[in-house]
């Protein structure tokens, strides 16, 4: 699937719903619910200052995970540890770096993996309506069922997804975006962070997509969708029967399901329908930055002190991505 332009249109990480929530979940969607359900109830300020109240947070629990990941990176040659240039490390870096703390990592995996990667860029990235609708119209075409039919979704290569401009990207909706007659409100998060992900033991290629329900940490939940997989369906299917052979000791297993998604890969999956448009606009190639300063600017790469070590950005940047406004053109981040 290419993203095309288009005229606009009206276990690991098997996880619990937050209260919050479920309880709409509840109220429209009760064919999906599962009991689990823990979370209280916590309003999200803006955007900006939810998201570096998470990072905040992030810093008070894990204050050396960038530097040691920062480390890992540099000595990645000669090390058991390799992946592509476009992972900034794998999260089996990060695995380590918290078992080496006594910390089961479970779902804190994918929370200090994508806010340590979001710590270098700190990219905040809002797309145009205009933007947003001809990601999902490009998304939902593949389907010819609208959300219902999520799981026949047709998935890009990770050869696209390289272009994403940060290691980490925090996306937000753009108004009145959840209002669409093909997005299920219902189950539409705050926010979402979006990284690559080179699975260590398989090699295989993931997009890690880390939802922020309510900008509270505990609230923060993450869905893998697997890049090797030809539909989201297949992906959160095939993620879910992973996470059940390794629990079982299979590790490293690489594994497809043969019954398809189940109901709690139906909530992933439509969170997923609702979110990946957005994701979809950072890789645009029509699409262009508008930033806080001067026309042309674009978000900072990661850049490394003399010593080595990598400097993370000063302070949290909005982006607007548009095809209307003058601006370069997304690029990856470069190697360093």
């Amino acid at each position: 699937m290419l993203l095309q332009r288009r005229s606009s249109r009206t276990g690991e990480d098997r996880f619990p719903l937050p209260a919050q929530s479920a309880r709409r979940v509840a109220a429209a969607r009760p064919d999906l619910l599962s009991e689990e359900d823990t979370m209280p109830d916590t309003p999200a300020t803006d955007v900006i200052g939810r998201v570096d109240a998470l990072l905040k947070e992030s810093r008070r629990r894990y204050p050396d995970a960038l530097a040691t990941a920062g480390r890992l990176r540099e000595s990645q040659h000669g090390r058991q540890l390799s992946w592509p240039s476009w992972c900034w490390p794998p999260m089996a870096g990060f695995h380590a770096y918290l078992t080496g703390k006594g910390v089961f990592p479970a779902l804190e995996l994918g929370r200090v993996t994508a806010l340590t990667l979001w710590r270098l860029g700190r990219g905040v990235y809002v797309p145009d309506t205009e933007v947003a609708d001809n990601a999902a119209g490009t998304l939902h075409a593949t389907t010819s069922g609208g959300a219902a039919a999520w799981d026949r979704a047709v998935l890009l290569r990770v050869q696209d997804w390289a272009r994403l401009p940060e290691w980490c990207c925090y996306l937000s909706f753009p108004s009145g975006f959840e209002r669409r007659e093909d997005v299920d409100a219902v189950l539409a998060p705050a926010g979402v962070f979006v990284h690559l992900e080179h699975d260590h033991n398989t090699g295989r290629p993931e997009l890690r997509l880390l939802l922020d329900i309510d900008g509270t940490w505990d609230n923060l939940i993450p869905i893998p969708v697997y890049l090797d997989r030809p539909t989201l369906g297949a992906a959160l299917a095939d993620a879910g029967a992973v996470t059940q052979a390794v629990q079982a000791g299979h590790i490293g297993a690489d594994v497809r399901s043969l019954a398809g998604p189940t109901r709690t890969d139906a909530v992933s999956g439509l969170i997923a329908w609702n979110v990946l448009p957005l994701a979809l606009s950072l890789i645009d190639p029509d699409a262009r930055f508008a930033g806080p300063t001067s026309p042309g600017t674009v978000p900072a790469p990661a850049q490394r002190h003399a010593g080595g070590l990598w400097k993370p950005a000063p302070a949290t940047t909005q982006w607007n991505i548009t095809y209307r406004s003058p601006g370069p053109h997304l690029k990856l981040v470069p190697t360093m």
